[in-house]
């Protein structure tokens, strides 16, 4: 893996956790989208229950979206 591709998934996994971890706050559209479209990319570099709790993470507020 190159530099660059290493820098990229350090990026997106802070991205992650800053949207995960957001006190008392609701992911936006986007927030939630773009951590969606992220998780292929940081699977390999993540344990497996760090990789769930982000997918579980997604699928709650996406069911919270579609009820409102």
């Amino acid at each position: 893996m190159s530099n660059n591709e290493l820098e990229v998934k350090n990026i997106i996994l802070n991205l992650l956790f800053c949207y995960s971890t957001k006190e008392n706050n609701v992911p936006s559209v986007f927030e939630l989208m773009s951590v969606e479209q992220a998780l292929p990319y940081i699977k390999e570099e993540v344990d497996d229950g760090t990789y769930n709790s982000y997918v579980d993470w997604v699928q709650r507020y996406k069911k919270r979206y579609y009820e409102e």
